[in-house]
């Protein structure tokens, strides 16, 4: 912005007059005119997904035991999408490993999901959209094939340290995820956290998740929801799984291991042993 400048020029008139006039009062000094300060540049804010008016709703209300058994024979399809970034573990999902998992005679995929990876660390906390739109993809061609799919939160290791801290930033994104999916069909299924561990105790689980379980409820009065116990959703955790109250759309989950040299024989990050 360009800044005026006035001088003004006082000038002196002298008479030459063998009597002086009268004098002429002298006008203040000029007052200095303040340069204006610059406008800084707006910073930007990514706008979080909006909390939408219309929740969706189901045409009649869900039987769980029906929506279980819907489940039938399930595969979890892991190591892609669960990775830091997609192909970090030597897995990239393709179109026909849907129709094959279909052919191979399975009801419903499982989907295990690193949002955290893919979400800003200061609120809003939005979900990355191009990260959205593959798992729209993934979702588009497992259902495309017939079948079921449950989508989770998966390795947010940052919850399991320090829950408090991270409690917000997990309630906002599953925000994102019920409002972007509410009005897809019901055979898709949120399971709200992958094996809850380390500090996010049973105690703290069980504070949290009927939070998680609003949260999704505000926008989304469809999906069937799939929770597992803290302890690594091990069965010695589930007799302290309290599920919230008023909730009827929700089915449990148990991750059972034993033996372990059967169920993780080959696995690389466990030890020789298992090889």
């Amino acid at each position: 912005m360009k800044t005026k400048q006035i001088t003004i020029l006082i000038l002196t008139l002298l008479l030459a007059a063998c009597q002086p006039a009268p004098p002429t009062a002298t006008p203040p000094p000029p007052t200095a005119t303040a340069l204006p300060t610059a406008t800084p540049e707006p910073t930007a804010t990514p706008t979080p997904t909006p909390i939408p008016v219309d929740r969706s709703e189901p045409a009649e209300p869900l039987d769980r035991r029906a929506q279980l058994e819907r489940l039938g024979r399930g595969v979890n399809r892991g190591n892609a999408l669960e990775a830091p970034v997609e192909g970090e573990w030597g897995m990239v999902f393709e179109e026909h490993y849907f129709a094959r998992i279909a052919e191979a005679g399975f009801d419903t995929v499982r989907v295990p999901i690193r949002w955290s990876a893919h979400a800003q660390e200061q609120p809003p906390y939005t979900v990355d959209e191009g990260f959205f739109q593959r798992i729209d993809w993934v979702i588009d061609q497992a259902t495309a094939q017939g079948l079921n799919v449950v989508i989770n939160m998966h390795h947010y290791t940052a919850l399991f340290s320090k829950p408090a801290e991270h409690r917000e930033r997990f309630l906002a994104i599953w925000r994102q995820i019920a409002t972007r999916y509410r009005h897809r069909p019901d055979n898709l299924y949120y399971e709200p956290l992958n094996e809850p561990n380390g500090q996010l105790t049973a105690i703290g689980w069980n504070k949290l998740l009927p939070m998680v379980v609003d949260v999704i409820r505000e926008v989304d009065g469809v999906h069937t929801l799939v929770v597992g116990p803290a302890e690594w959703g091990g069965i010695g955790g589930f007799p302290k799984l309290k599920l919230p109250e008023g909730e009827s759309n929700l089915i449990c989950t148990i991750h059972y291991y034993s033996p372990m040299l059967f169920t993780h024989q080959g696995a690389e990050w466990v030890g020789d042993e298992y090889q």
